[in-house]
């Protein structure tokens, strides 16, 4: 859904509008969930340089994203964004974090079924633009996926900490796109632009939850599985029959998936 708001109203504009759709989302589940008291802490958050920090990290890795789109194949962003548990194994000891042999196993076998997937064809000279986008927004999500595990071990109302990162980057974002004066035409773009901002407070919200008891660059180890769901999706919403390569790498990325979980999770120092 975040590429087709991307082709559908530009990359910045679907950046903006999506993570705006975010924070309302999560701020509407923190608010049915704790009350008052998480709209309270949402506002607390929001008067911390370190909320922000971290929102706009994510909020680089989204118009990164966004961007790249444009510039390269839906196949090589692709790729490239699925190399987010590299570079979290990268950033690891940055963060205090372990990464053991098992963990790099599974990383191995899932970085092969990711290019099997996205099985990139076009050659990178052509789409060099993209290609560095991609990896911007790459390495800056492996980034928010390790300060994220900081907030969350402080954190008991990960939903309050997902409305707050989003909010305060979504409205800067909105307020840009307002001074632009270019907004979204038709129904289609619309649809696309909250399905994603949705997708993308699902994903905060849940992300926090989940490195709660977690370390990021285990649970970043599960990130290429979001390509076999939204394979499943334009299956099931758009009709794309994914071929046998495809196939090929979502059944060696649940593998690489399965080794990962079924290790012991590493100490934290």
């Amino acid at each position: 859904s975040f590429a087709l708001a991307a082709a559908a109203c530009g990359g910045l504009l679907a950046a903006a509008v999506t993570v705006a759709v975010a924070g309302i989302v999560a701020l509407g589940v923190a608010l049915a969930w704790g009350g008052r008291a998480s709209g309270r802490l949402v506002w607390e958050l929001l008067r911390t340089a370190r909320v922000w920090v971290i929102g706009v990290v994510g909020y680089i890795s989204v118009a990164g994203a966004a961007l790249a789109f444009h510039f390269a194949s839906v196949a090589t962003v692709t790729f490239l964004l699925l190399l987010v548990p590299l570079f979290a194994a990268l950033l690891a000891p940055l963060y205090g974090e372990r990464v053991r042999a098992r963990q790099l196993m599974a990383l191995g076998i899932g970085l092969v079924g990711v290019a099997c997937f996205a099985a990139p064809s076009t050659p990178f000279a052509d789409e060099w633009r993209g290609i560095a986008l991609a990896l911007l927004a790459s390495v800056t999500l492996a980034l928010n996926w390790h300060q994220n595990r900081s907030l969350a071990r402080q954190l008991e109302a990960p939903w309050a900490g997902a409305a707050a990162q989003t909010l305060g980057p979504g409205a800067i974002g909105l307020t840009t796109v307002a001074f632009v004066g270019s907004w979204p035409t038709g129904t289609s773009s619309w649809l696309w632009l909250v399905v994603a901002g949705v997708g993308y407070a699902g994903n905060t919200g849940l992300r926090l939850s989940g490195l709660r008891s977690i370390p990021a660059s285990s649970a970043a180890l599960l990130a290429p599985i979001s390509a076999i769901t939204s394979s499943l999706l334009a299956l099931v919403v758009l009709g794309q029959r994914p071929d046998a390569l495809t196939l090929l790498g979502a059944a060696i990325i649940v593998a690489g998936v399965v080794v990962a979980a079924t290790g012991p999770v590493p100490p934290q120092r």
